[in-house]
């Protein structure tokens, strides 16, 4: 199983619980998360729920978290100015994908 993990954008509170809203089926292939500071900590803990909700192999998950972290400074230093530039009443939204269920997703995509 392998996971892919980036962040997306700074967007205001109710935009991300809009678009959540929104989403027109369970989405097994993706857990998006949003959060009030760019830290690994926070995203590890926002994290925790959704991999148990899913059935996701927590190490494997983490780690890609984790590695996004540690190979990527600029990229969190940005996010990281960005957030604090919008303000307190936004979130920093990030997304995990499990490529294993992004896979099946396609295929019964393709198959209808």
């Amino acid at each position: 199983m392998s996971f892919h993990f980036e962040i997306l954008c700074v967007a205001p509170v109710m935009v991300f619980w809009d678009f959540l809203d929104k989403l027109k089926y369970h989405n097994e292939a993706s857990a998006y998360l949003a959060t009030q500071e760019c830290s690994l900590d926070v995203f590890l803990q926002s994290l925790s729920p959704m991999i148990q909700q899913r059935g996701w192999d927590s190490h494997l998950a983490s780690q890609s978290v984790i590695q996004f972290w540690l190979h990527n400074p600029e990229t969190i230093s940005l996010w990281k100015h960005r957030l604090e530039d919008a303000g307190k009443d936004n979130l920093l939204v990030s997304r995990l994908s499990n490529y294993q269920s992004l896979r099946r997703e396609l295929q019964m995509l393709w198959d209808k």
